[in-house]
């Protein structure tokens, strides 16, 4: 048995970028036009897209675009795992009982958009079909409704305060709700949309000399930061002077599609939905829009080929066994694979990283099924986030030169398949408050 907490590079990783099949992709990928692969199962897509931003960095960004929202936050932590600057593009979704879009997923959008248009382009971009047909603020609006403040930056505060309350912040004593402002001599405190943490600007005239994070229950002054995003508006960021995301890509962008016909059957869907198509562009026009822009487009399927059945490369993956539920017979099944393949165990924390090694050492020190050594021996514990595994590979050589691994969550081995959910940032010191919110599944670091 290996471990390793190591998480910018693996074996397996190294293995998957050096295959046959990834030299065919490449070749293609050099050629541009329409590709098609054959092969997604599990996470594999997005350790191809890993693969091919650090072998055709050239074509950066690679858009990555999946069909579901979960999907694009799952593809994201995977990705930044593989040491790829990987940023989502969400869609604006009005939840039930609100009439705006979350200010979340609009902060988002925006801070995208402002990365595009300053040239800081991330190298792969991770979007919902639904969030590339909804239209986003052009150049001129974006710094309407946008403003990035940090220390040493001059602001007329009277014509800042006429912007804040235009825009439909509301004036207040002191600060305790997102899109409140207050105003007490030389600081002005924030409470900005997006989920961010209110904060306090410290001015000397119109020079800003600080900014500070601030505690909303007792109003005192927090962490020092180095900028805050305050964003005017989240209503009418969709409408008929909107502009596609796509005509902000550079030409030698790259486009991955994520199982085309199931990303076109959602768009299908959220078109239908649509009540004002100001902005929104339908799926057939979102298409042509990528094949115009970009100069190639990657569609992966798990079995089908899709758009060029000319230009067909078979990505040489297959599904993991289900893994039963009793854990013994689990680990039966796991020493299975491995006398067959390299195995690594991916776990996302460390509890379960440490858990990993306790139990592969045990079996194998008392000398117990289910796991010999021989099978241990070919097993690499690392430390990373894999949602779904993957077996890579046709053969059932053991040979050391082979292109075959299996790629083995361990939350999968235990069929534990938790929901993950993002927490929350905590907003100001109504700390002990949002800490009451928190719900198993949630990361608290």
């Amino acid at each position: 048995m290996n471990s390793s907490t190591d998480t910018s590079s693996s074996k397996w990783f190294n293995v998957f970028s050096e295959s046959d099949a990834i030299a065919q992709v490449v070749t293609e990928l050099n050629v541009g036009g329409d590709i098609s692969l054959r092969g997604a199962v599990g996470s594999s897509t997005h350790v191809l897209v890993a693969t091919l931003q650090r072998t055709c960095g050239e074509y950066s960004p690679f858009v990555l675009v999946v069909p579901h929202l979960d999907d694009a936050e799952e593809a994201i932590e995977e990705l930044v795992g593989l040491g790829i600057d990987a940023t989502g593009f969400p869609a604006l979704e009005v939840m039930p009982g609100e009439t705006n879009p979350s200010a979340d997923l609009v902060s988002a959008r925006l801070d995208l958009v402002r990365r595009m248009i300053e040239g800081r382009i991330p190298q792969v971009i991770v979007a919902p079909f639904p969030a590339l047909m909804q239209g986003v603020p052009n150049q001129d609006r974006l710094e309407a409704i946008q403003k990035t403040i940090r220390p040493g930056d001059e602001i007329d505060v009277e014509v800042f305060l006429a912007w804040l309350s235009e825009s439909g912040w509301t004036r207040v004593d002191a600060v305790e709700n997102p899109g409140e402002f207050a105003v007490r001599g030389g600081l002005l405190d924030l409470f900005p949309y997006g989920g961010a943490i209110p904060v306090r600007i410290d001015l000397f005239g119109d020079e800003v000399e600080r900014i500070h994070e601030i505690d909303t229950a007792t109003q005192a002054s927090d962490r020092a930061i180095t900028e805050t995003v305050i964003i005017a508006t989240t209503e009418g960021l969709v409408d008929e002077h909107s502009v596609s995301i796509m005509s902000m890509l550079p030409k030698e962008s790259t486009v991955v599609l994520a199982e085309l016909s199931e990303i076109v059957e959602q768009g299908r869907g959220y078109w239908e939905r649509v009540r004002d198509s100001k902005g929104v562009c339908g799926p057939p026009a979102v298409l042509k829009q990528l094949r115009d822009r970009c100069r190639a487009i990657i569609d992966v399927n798990e079995f089908s080929v899709a758009n060029a059945s000319n230009r067909v490369v078979t990505i040489p993956v297959r599904t993991l066994p289900t893994f039963d539920d009793e854990l013994s017979s689990a680990m039966e099944q796991l020493e299975s694979i491995a006398k067959v393949y390299p195995v690594t165990l991916a776990c996302t924390t460390t509890g379960e990283f440490e858990r990993a090694r306790e139990l592969i050492s045990r079996v194998v020190d008392d000398n117990a099924r289910p796991i010999d050594r021989e099978s241990a021996d070919r097993i690499t514990i690392e430390h990373r986030h894999v949602h779904r595994g993957f077996i890579h590979g046709e053969g059932d050589s053991c040979e050391s030169d082979s292109e075959d691994f299996a790629l083995v969550p361990f939350h999968e081995l235990l069929n534990r398949w938790g929901v993950r959910r993002k927490a929350a940032k905590l907003r100001g010191a109504s700390t002990r408050d949002e800490f009451l919110k928190f719900a198993p599944g949630d990361l608290v670091v």
